[in-house]
């Protein structure tokens, strides 16, 4: 059996080697191509090659790479490129023309800067003669206003034994004629203490039903026993300001309606609403003097023969003015009545 794989392997072997040989033969027979051939064939690579080149590139053509390829080639060609004359520029010449750009580059900076500074300057020039304006403004109506209480306050004094009937004088009274800025909306604050007291009673308008309880405040016993005047009454809200559920006030009484005594409460929605009207306040009432007597926040007022000790709770965003008639009130009894005002808040 062995010898007959064996003899079959070796015709095998024999059968191949024959074959291999025609095959060369056949080879030796295919004539050479020409030059002009191969030049052809050439040709024809190169264009293939180049034609899918430019595929290429105008499928991932990206403008940016372009720009910077552009000018890497510029910068090169300024660095190894020539002068008029067709001269190759030596590194002195390229040195002068990079220090020229720059200086040119700076100067247009600076240019910018001082345009830019210039438009600043003329910003806040604007805004500080808008302000001294504002300041003018507000000045010339706090004399008018000065003025006017002053005239006030000698007719009451004139006139004292004959009440008009009409209208009752108390802090808030100057709040209507107060004229409002036109750009921001008119100030409900108190503008001015009213000389002297009430000539009379003039019936307050109806409380809505939402507005701030009061009498959780203050109440006619405790006027009646810190000012140690048993004839007071209360007489309703103070005209001029309209009880809401953000404000509230009521004043007391005494013979012939004369005016003994005020609080007024203001409740803001945020303490930032409470800390500008604080500021208003403070800025529109005459003769003040800052007193952390009730809170710490606080100031004193006098005009005529009124009193009034204002005081703010920050944390409650509450304001409360006391106002007292010098008939009625000393300093002690007003300080006295705006702490009660204060424990029961």
């Amino acid at each position: 059996m062995f010898r007959l794989l064996l003899a079959a392997c070796l015709v095998l072997t024999v059968s191949v080697s024959t074959g291999a040989c025609k095959d060369d033969k056949e080879l030796d027979d295919i004539p050479a191509p020409s030059a002009e051939q191969i030049a052809a064939a050439k040709k024809k690579a190169a264009e293939r090659k180049k034609a899918k080149d430019d595929k290429k590139k105008s499928s991932k053509k990206d403008p940016k790479k372009d720009a910077k390829k552009d000018r890497k080639a510029a910068s090169k060609d300024d660095k190894a490129g020539a002068t008029a004359d067709g001269k190759p520029k030596s590194a002195k010449d390229t040195a002068a023309e990079r220090r020229e750009k720059r200086k040119q580059r700076l100067a247009e900076l600076k240019k910018r800067s001082e345009e830019r500074r210039k438009e600043r300057l003329d910003r806040l020039k604007k805004r500080r003669d808008d302000n001294a304006k504002k300041r003018a403004d507000a000045a010339l109506k706090s004399d008018k206003t000065r003025t006017a209480m002053a005239k006030a306050a000698t007719g009451k004094k004139k006139g004292a034994a004959k009440p008009d009937g009409k209208t009752r004088t108390t802090p808030s009274t100057l709040a209507k004629k107060t004229p409002a800025k036109k750009d921001v909306p008119a100030r409900t604050t108190p503008s001015r203490p009213s000389p002297g007291p009430a000539a009379s009673a003039t019936p307050a308008p109806a409380t809505p039903v939402n507005a701030l309880k009061i009498a959780r405040y203050v109440s006619i016993s405790d006027v009646k026993e810190i000012t140690a005047k048993p004839d007071l009454r209360a007489a309703g809200a103070l005209v001029g300001i309209a009880p809401s559920a953000r404000y509230n006030s009521v004043v007391f009484v005494g013979n012939k309606d004369a005016f003994g005594a005020a609080v007024q409460v203001w409740k803001e929605v945020t303490q930032r609403a409470a800390d500008r009207r604080f500021r208003n306040m403070k800025r529109d009432y005459p003769n003040v003097q800052d007193t952390g007597a009730v809170s710490t926040k606080g100031f004193f007022s006098s005009f005529g023969d009124l009193m009034t000790l204002v005081f703010f709770e920050p944390f409650k965003r509450t304001i409360v003015a006391v106002t007292c008639s010098t008939e009625v009130c000393t300093q002690e009894s007003l300080l006295a009545l705006a702490k009660r005002v204060k424990t029961q808040m």
